[in-house]
């Protein structure tokens, strides 16, 4: 028997929906195109399949022996065209993320490179945002997904996923390193110049936060866009920074920079990841899991 499959998903969505109506609605199409396509499958088995009345429509009973195969095949291949657009998009997609730039330096480069040679096919578009800007692109649906780092206001619908912490610590460099030996506590600097990145950013509002806990104003003597900025100034011998530790090691061992030792402790800061509640990209899902499994 040649049935087109067309007529066993009408009739597939007809019982779903309970009435010709709700399944024209479900399939995009019309009552009359259901209903003929209906009558058509009929007239090829040879039997009626639904009871027709004003409150919708039932199976018969020849329906009822039929709708579990039916049901089965359809349902399977759905779930087998979904499969299959799972593949390609995870050959030819793309991803926009959103990262800052500790994020980046820290975290996020060697995981690109992972997922990278695990989906050569999808094509990656990467913008540099602070975390504020990287939360609200995500927000607005404008990326994928972010990595930025804390601390990350809550935001309605996002999602975070701590990643990796790290610690950040006061460096010194040129004429400033042995003058900022004397340096034990916060309220200290200020007889130093200090270098951060600007207002705007979280690290600034971090650091804000910490000084104020000590009664203290954050004012640093110079602002910029990045913790690789504030390294080579330091290393020049402008002021002093706060650095992650994994950034300012190589510099200390060759003596270009000295780690300055505070009382107060920084408290611990993390690598995040933000994503939305709603995200239907397969390819977004796929490295978003395989960042939340490390």
């Amino acid at each position: 028997m040649d049935v087109n499959y067309e007529h066993y998903r009408v009739f597939y969505f007809v019982v779903k929906c309970g009435s010709f109506t709700k399944a024209a609605e479900a399939l995009n199409s019309s009552q009359p195109n259901v209903t003929r396509t209906m009558n058509r499958l009929e007239e090829e088995l040879g039997c009626e399949l639904l009871c027709r009345s004003n409150r919708g429509a039932s199976l018969t009973k020849e329906g009822a022996e039929l709708f579990p195969y039916v049901e089965t095949a359809v349902e399977a291949l759905s779930q087998g065209e979904s499969v299959l657009a799972e593949t390609l998009e995870l050959q030819r997609g793309y991803l926009t993320i959103g990262a800052s730039e500790n994020a980046m330096a820290l975290y996020l480069t060697e995981k690109l490179k992972e997922f990278h040679e695990a989906y050569p096919g999808i094509r990656l578009h990467i913008h540099n945002y602070s975390t504020s800007q990287a939360r609200e692109q995500l927000r607005q649906g404008k990326i994928d997904f972010a990595v930025v780092t804390t601390p990350v206001a809550d935001a309605e619908g996002i999602e975070v996923k701590r990643l990796l912490k790290f610690q950040e610590t006061l460096v010194a460099g040129g004429a400033f390193r042995r003058g900022a030996k004397a340096c034990r506590r916060l309220a200290d600097l200020e007889d130093f110049p200090l270098i951060s990145h600007g207002k705007g950013t979280m690290t600034f509002e971090f650091y804000r936060r910490l000084f104020l806990e000590q009664g203290l104003i954050f004012r640093p003597d110079m602002e910029v866009a990045s913790s690789d900025q504030v390294l080579s100034l330091v290393e020049h011998g402008l002021g002093l920074g706060f650095l992650p530790e994994q950034m300012t090691k190589a510099a200390i061992r060759s003596g270009r920079l000295s780690r300055v030792s505070l009382e107060e402790q920084i408290p611990i800061r993390h690598v995040v990841l933000l994503t939305r509640r709603d995200t239907a990209k397969v390819a977004a899902r796929r490295f978003a899991n395989m960042l939340r499994a490390r």
